[in-house]
């Protein structure tokens, strides 16, 4: 029996006291998330699995020491609110010999920077949004910086996910200043760097994408809204998390009838984004469409939510495959790369095992 360790962050806590800070709805879903997985995990004869909630890297140092696991299922998004620590989790494992569900430490740190990702994709030959990198010592020393970028633009900060730090007030339409204003205020609010992106106004679409060589793409969901007057379409903060709001009331997803050639072509730039950024395991890559009718990458996300309800987890449905065999399967594609006890290995052999892309690791999963 392969021995797993479920591992997510906690933040402030799950049992955190009134006086401190509030726990943010996507933090919230790390812990409900992590509850399933764990419970789906056990249903399985193959894996024995354990949910351990951290706030530190220290508390994860000494949960590997006491746990000894085969295999982590890595869900740990940001300790402290500081989403870094995603990345920082996956580099103490590899640097164990621990094999962990889902992508690398390399493709988390390139993921996580949005910056870096349009750059590498760009230069990868994949169509991508006209992008600038803004940090505030760069606006302090290139006062028209911006003078010739294209309006309507949308600001981000660079290293975040789960669209913080996008708001209504992210697309800008109306002149320069208010565009450096935009990028001075979420330099304020979020540090580092901010990302400016030329707003493309066409359709956008999502594309799941599910195991390795080859990456399997699942039915491509475009994004649908139904705003009230003078709200941006744009996929915001409220739109994934605030219940109630008019983002979130008005945004929804379907799954398009679409042009032959459009569908192979998102499902084709789609495997090549995820296979450049060396993701593995599952994710999901963003589109929108611009003036001309062609698809170009505006995110892309390792690691996503595996919430049953999630997104994800909805469209993989639309394949036949259930959430208990999706996680797994998630798992057992990071058996079959792991170096595992040999006396587990052996045990995942005899039941039929042999792991070597999706369909082996489907069959490990369910059978």
């Amino acid at each position: 029996m392969i021995r797993v360790l479920v591992l997510a962050n906690a933040e402030f806590g799950h049992d955190r006291q009134d006086s401190e800070p509030e726990v943010l709805p996507d933090v919230v879903e790390v812990l409900e998330v992590s509850h399933r997985v764990t419970e789906e995990l056990n249903r399985s004869p193959l894996f024995e699995a354990r949910r351990v909630l951290v706030q530190t890297m220290g508390e994860i140092r000494e949960v590997l020491d006491q746990e000894a696991p085969d295999l982590v299922f890595h869900l740990v998004e940001s300790l402290q609110c500081q989403q870094v620590y995603e990345s920082f989790t996956a580099s103490l494992l590899e640097h164990r010999g621990i094999p962990f569900t889902g992508s690398g430490s390399q493709a988390l740190r390139g993921c996580l920077d949005k910056a870096w990702t349009t750059f590498w994709l760009s230069r990868n030959g994949i169509p991508v949004p006209r992008s600038l990198r803004v940090d505030a010592a760069r606006l302090d020393r290139d006062p028209g910086l911006l003078d010739h970028f294209p309006l309507p633009a949308i600001v981000k900060p660079c290293r975040t996910d789960g669209s913080v730090g996008i708001d209504q007030g992210a697309v800008v339409r109306t002149s320069r200043q208010a565009l450096e204003d935009r990028v001075r205020l979420v330099l304020d609010r979020h540090g580092g760097q901010a990302l400016v992106q030329e707003f493309l106004e066409g359709r956008e679409f999502r594309v799941a994408c599910l195991g390795n060589r080859p990456v399997q793409t699942m039915p491509v969901n475009e994004l649908v809204f139904d705003l009230p007057e003078g709200y941006e379409r744009v996929y915001d903060y409220d739109s994934k998390w605030r219940e109630g709001t008019p983002s979130f009331e008005g945004t929804w997803r379907e799954v398009p009838r679409l042009p032959h050639r459009l569908q192979h072509r998102l499902e084709s730039l789609a495997r090549t984004s995820f296979e450049r950024m060396g993701m593995r395991d599952y994710g999901t890559v963003e589109f929108r469409m611009d003036a001309a009718g062609t698809p170009r990458v505006i995110d892309i996300n390792a690691n996503c939510d595996l919430g049953e309800v999630a997104w994800f987890s909805r469209t993989c449905r639309l394949r036949g495959i259930a959430h208990g065999d999706l996680v797994r399967a998630i798992a057992s594609m990071a058996v079959a790369r792991g170096t595992l006890r040999t006396c587990t290995r052996e045990a995942s052999l005899e039941q039929g095992a042999d792991p070597t892309g999706l369909e082996e690791a489907w069959a490990l999963a369910t059978g």
